[in-house]
């Protein structure tokens, strides 16, 4: 299937990583409904992961049973705040106007994001989202933006150095806007949209901290949204896969059983 535009009327959206800001799609046959995983490879909003952080996991969970889509997005020099967050609410809304054709359930979509293709990936299941325009005068304008689970891998919850990552908020915010990294801190905008949140983290990443990841969970966990979180004792940032590891491994099909549990008895977002 050849990518989906998300701004094909747009002349000033036309620049990411692979070209034009699109969805690259990963579907089963068949015309079976299926929850659908978008996946959001990081690269600390200076630039885009794909392949290990992209292609593959869209892959691992087409064989997990899930249509994927692997967002390619604005960032660094093709744009700061909001471009990243315009393309993903955007890619959620386009997928719940074609869910029909795209064969998936509209009420099943859950973000998957990494580093902080993880706070991207997280914009879409908190306040943070509300304040992004991604309107396109088409039909998909009027649909959500919020996702119905998150799985945050190694994420980047906020830009504060000690439990964060300021560089990635100096390549989405700009320098010198230090003072804005609250507004942007995943774990101080759940509200009662918020869904599922499955995180895995590792306590040797020396590049993201786990604190984070902790943090986030015992915020979910006092609003008393699902959550689960995994945290292994050793790696690196950047794991992806991790099938190099033989605990790190387990992580999709972990995410994937949290999934089938809490979407047992679905609240939608559609």
């Amino acid at each position: 299937m050849d990518p989906i535009l998300l701004w094909p009327n747009d002349p000033s959206r036309t620049t990411a990583a692979l070209g034009r800001p699109q969805l690259l799609s990963f579907l089963h046959q068949g015309d079976t409904p299926r929850p659908a995983i978008l996946v959001i490879p990081g690269g600390g909003y200076a630039n885009v992961c794909h392949g290990y952080e992209g292609s593959d996991v869209a892959e691992k969970f087409v064989s997990l049973g899930y249509h994927a889509f692997v967002l390619d997005y604005r960032c660094g020099e093709h744009g700061g705040w909001p471009a990243p967050q315009q393309d993903a609410a955007r890619a959620v809304k386009l997928l719940r106007a074609r869910a029909k054709e795209l064969r998936l359930d509209p009420c099943h979509i859950a973000s998957l994001g990494f580093s902080a293709g993880g706070h991207l990936a997280g914009c879409l299941g908190t306040s943070i989202i509300q304040r992004v325009d991604a309107t396109a005068g088409d039909e998909a304008d009027a649909l959500s933006p919020r996702v119905n689970a998150m799985i945050l891998c190694y994420p980047v919850i906020r830009f504060e150095d000690v439990s964060g990552h300021s560089a990635s908020g100096k390549n989405l915010l700009g320098p010198g806007n230090a003072h804005l990294y609250p507004e942007y801190d995943l774990a101080l905008h759940l509200d009662a949209e918020t869904p599922p949140t499955f995180l895995f983290h590792t306590a040797a990443d020396q590049i993201v901290p786990c604190l984070g990841s902790l943090d986030m969970a015992a915020k979910l966990k006092q609003r008393e949204i699902p959550v689960g979180l995994h945290l292994f004792p050793f790696g690196g940032h950047g794991a992806g896969l991790a099938t190099d590891t033989v605990d790190t491994i387990q992580w999709p099909d972990l995410a994937h059983h949290f999934l089938q549990r809490v979407w047992s008895a679905p609240k939608t977002n559609a």
